[in-house]
């Protein structure tokens, strides 16, 4: 190093100049590059990538998903979580940087406010020359993945087997990154800014590399291709005093030094023995350094400067601006106070720069070269866009009106002026009414209340609107299959409700009712001897007991009698049925009372949120909207398979609940088990797989794995295989402490005596609802071979339920034909990925023969 000692402190002074500054990198050899691939695409790409990186001889420059999968099934076990607990870190700390939505109203009528909003197309560069930067794929891939920016693409050299570096191809899976390019250099660069046959043009882009890469991103930024900043060769500075340890500062400085030849190295020393024994540390460490000559030269030309006081270090490290701030001082806290340009400052004697680069959460592509003195690293903020807005209200308009019109005529800017004047004559805009003005304006049209006991609807609804939560106001109401559909017809067949059509559990749905008859009240001379189920005290086994105790009505039979509230003897039949203990069962009023109570029990209202991946079952969005919880959205892929970067990117420390809806509901496909399996290791609330098809699928429901996953909870129903949609009977499976808690919560007798008694001769049928299982799931197989020979079928989605998901040429139309024909089916064309989509529940053979014979008439 460059021994300065006590200089006098110069904010320009030579020896705080970069040796190799940025402008003075020869742009001519990168202009003529990006100029070849602009026009010659990918030919162009695979020259320079033959050049300079190596041959890519005839393989795709997008590396595929077999390619990716394979590469990172190498990787060990111990790399692999080192990274994602890297990922998680990063992706805590850059989360922590939303900005909520305020609204601020700058005078009476004028609302202003901002909003971050992702920019659609990004391209990151991950460096791969002397060594594979995979930490820079998590840093530029997370905050991406948060910001929620459309399209994210990935380039990065080949490093072997024509492929990026798998622990770079592995940190982008975690980021949900899927389209990558085999590609570095200038034309990277070049390829992402123009666009290629193969290379996707992008609105930014972001990612550090060497002079070449940083000359190329210079000039594309000039053709209106956005980047992060210039980035040039990495740099630290270390301020270190009488309490620093020379072994740990030298360390430090060589943890850049490593980078290249042209890193820079900077050290601020107080004391005359620390520094020597600081540079007999370099000497003893670069000897064994893998990478010493690279370091070695960066250290010949940085400095050490030695001065007086902490404080003065803190000036000359100002003047400098350096990528990486180290402060290894006794004052170290309060010296930070002082820092007004760094990149990123690590505070006191166990904070290495290496845990930024890595590990830490903080970002490690930062401003150098002195660009820290005006700039900032990558944030969350590099990946959006602040969108502002405004809204003015009558009233704003005319307290605003003499302001603008006069400002815009000393402008002489005569149409701004009358821009205000138009809306004020052709609006007449007036003060708004007082507060009380609706109210008083319903009882006026409404003329002198109405008779005692009779409520005023107008005014009465006012005064009740007012009383409602807020969030329940604004709810939109769960819509089931029938509310849809709102065309009457007795004659109609109904495959919409995914329920069990099939006539063998008649007696138990009341067969054959027409629609607002009364029901035929069925044999329930089994319920009768059910003693343990028509008490609250079943516990109490003592024969002739007298039950005085509940209130019931003694002299009517034979519903007088409470049910078991902890419907024990049902959970022992249930427990055989499913392989589960009893104290692993909740029963409920369908599987929706164990979503609304899981809700209730685990969700805290306006602090946690839940996570969904749509399309799915709509009950879920309506209960979080009713126990105020926010929801938060992992959308499924196009062929709905689950998109595990979108669910780590909307996943915090306040997610309580996520839904897996398996088989799906629309769609109708499992969701794969590892998916599921690797969610249960980092997702931090409970992970609800909800099956309620899964008597359809030929494969293991998740409760053959409940004692392996605390966290897990699995939703099952009587209502779809059973066949007893009727008697709205659900169940949740999970660890004993969360059924106890539901338990807890749940209403005293939520399930009635009679349901639970039909439920027992419902159990005694078992092999009746096993052969319907079979003939539906063949009678699945048939629609799954037959629709797709229509004309007007495009796809048939494959189903793991009783139901398929058709997409058809006109969804509208169709479905208006299919009730003309006597057939109602759900429209699920509004549905995310479902354009153009019907869903088709699977009915008795000759109900499928109608639908398709009417279908092949269209």
């Amino acid at each position: 190093m460059i021994i300065n000692r006590f200089p006098d402190f110069n904010p320009n002074a030579p020896l705080l100049e970069r040796p190799e500054n940025l402008q003075s990198y020869n742009l001519s050899l990168a202009k003529t590059m990006l100029d070849e691939v602009r026009s010659g695409g990918d030919a162009a790409v695979r020259r320079f990538a033959g050049r300079f990186d190596g041959p890519l001889a005839d393989v795709p420059l997008e590396v595929s998903a077999a390619e990716i999968t394979a590469a990172i099934a190498k990787l060990p076990h111990e790399l692999k979580t080192a990274i994602r607990q890297a990922y998680d870190n990063i992706r805590k700390f850059h989360l922590s940087q939303r900005e909520s939505v305020t609204v601020v109203e700058t005078m009476p009528g004028v609302s202003c406010w901002r909003r971050s909003t992702p920019i659609d197309k990004v391209g990151l560069y991950v460096p791969g020359g002397s060594a594979p930067l995979f930490s820079t794929a998590l840093m530029l891939g997370v905050p991406a993945q948060i910001a929620g920016c459309e399209e994210v693409i990935m380039c990065s050299p080949e490093q072997g087997d024509l492929l990026p570096h798998p622990a770079v191809l592995y940190a982008a899976s975690l980021c949900g990154i899927t389209r990558i390019f085999r590609i570095g250099g200038v034309q990277a660069i070049g390829a992402m800014a123009y666009g290629t046959e193969s290379v996707p043009k992008v609105w930014k882009i972001f990612g550090p590399g060497n002079k070449w890469v940083t000359a190329a991103k210079q000039l594309v930024s000039i053709d209106g291709v956005a980047i992060d900043m210039v980035a040039g060769p990495s740099e630290v500075a270390v301020i270190a005093d009488a309490s620093a340890n020379p072994a740990v500062v030298a360390a430090d400085l060589l943890s850049q030094a490593e980078h290249g030849s042209d890193s820079q190295v900077l050290l601020l020393c107080t004391e005359e023995n620390l520094l020597q024994a600081i540079l007999s540390e370099l000497d003893r460490q670069l000897a064994v350094l893998p990478r010493r000559e690279m370091a070695s030269a960066a250290l010949q030309k940085s400095n050490a400067i030695l001065v007086n006081t902490t404080t003065e270090a803190m000036a000359w490290a100002n003047a400098y601006a350096p990528e990486h701030l180290i402060i290894q001082t006794a004052d170290a806290a309060q010296l930070a106070l002082q820092v007004r340009n760094a990149g990123s400052v690590f505070l006191g004697h166990l904070t290495p720069e290496s845990a930024g680069d890595y590990a830490s959460g903080t970002n490690h592509t930062l401003p150098t070269g002195g660009y820290a003195r005006s700039g900032a690293g990558v944030s969350l903020d590099s990946f959006v866009k602040k969108i502002t807005f405004q809204e003015i209200t009558p009233e704003g308009l005319e307290n605003l009106a003499q302001t603008v019109t006069t400002m815009a005529r000393a402008e002489e800017l005569e149409a701004h002026a009358r821009a205000i004047e138009v809306r004020s004559s052709e609006f007449g805009v007036r003060r708004a009414e007082s507060v009380g003005a609706p109210l008083a304006g319903a009882r006026d049209a409404a003329g002198a209340l109405d008779a005692p006991g009779e409520p005023n609807s107008a005014a009465h609804d006012a005064l009740i609107e007012g009383l409602i939560r807020e969030n329940i106001r604004s709810l939109k109401p769960y819509s089931s299959a029938r509310d849809e559909f709102k065309t009457a017809g007795k004659d109609n067949t109904e495959l919409l409700a995914n329920v069990n059509p099939a006539d063998e559990m008649a007696p138990l749905q009341t067969k054959g009712h027409p629609q607002g008859a009364p029901l035929q009240t069925p044999d329930f001379g089994q319920i009768l001897g059910l003693a343990g189920i028509t008490t609250p005290n079943s516990e109490l086994q003592t024969p002739n007991l007298i039950f005085l105790d509940a209130n019931e009505n003694s002299l009517a039979h034979p519903w007088n009698r409470y049910p078991d509230a902890r419907q024990r003897e049902m959970k022992q039949a249930v427990g055989k049925l499913k392989g589960v203990a009893p104290n692993q069962i909740f029963l409920g009023n369908g599987s929706d009372e164990a979503i609304d109570l899981l809700m209730r029990a685990f969700v805290e209202p306006g602090k946690d949120n839940i996570i969904l991946m749509p399309p799915t079952y709509g009950m879920y969005a309506v209960q979080a909207g009713i126990h105020g919880a926010s929801v938060r959205k992992a959308p499924l892929r196009a062929e709905f398979s689950p998109d595990m970067g979108a669910l780590r990117q909307e996943t915090d420390e306040n997610s309580k609940l996520l839904f897996v809806c398996s088989p799906n509901n629309p769609s109708g496909n499992r969701i794969p088990d590892p998916f599921i399996e690797d969610v249960l290791e980092f997702f931090p609330g409970l992970v609800v797989v909800d099956e309620a098809y899964i008597d359809f699928s030929d494969k293991p429901s998740w409760l053959t794995r409940l004692n392996q996953h605390p966290r897990l909870v699995v939703l099952q129903t009587f209502s779809k295989a059973w066949g007893l949609a009727g008697l709205r009977l659900g169940m949740a499976f999970a660890h004993p402490k969360v059924i106890e808690v539901l338990d807890k919560i749940k209403y005293p007798y939520n399930l009635s005596s009679a349901n639970i008694g039909l439920l027992y001769e419902a159990l005694g049928k078992q092999d009746v609802v096993e052969e319907q299982v079979k003939t539906l799931i063949a009678e699945r197989r048939r629609l799954e071979t037959e629709l797709p020979r229509l004309s007007v079928v495009e796809k048939v989605f494959p189903s793991d339920a009783n139901f398929l998901l058709v997409r058809v040429k006109d969804a509208a139309k169709i479905y208006q034909y299919l009730i003309e024909k006597g057939i109602v089916v759900r429209r699920r064309d509004g549905e995310l990925h479902c354009e153009h989509c019907l869903r088709f529940t699977v009915g008795t053979p000759e109900e499928n023969e109608r639908l398709l014979a009417a279908l092949h008439d269209v």
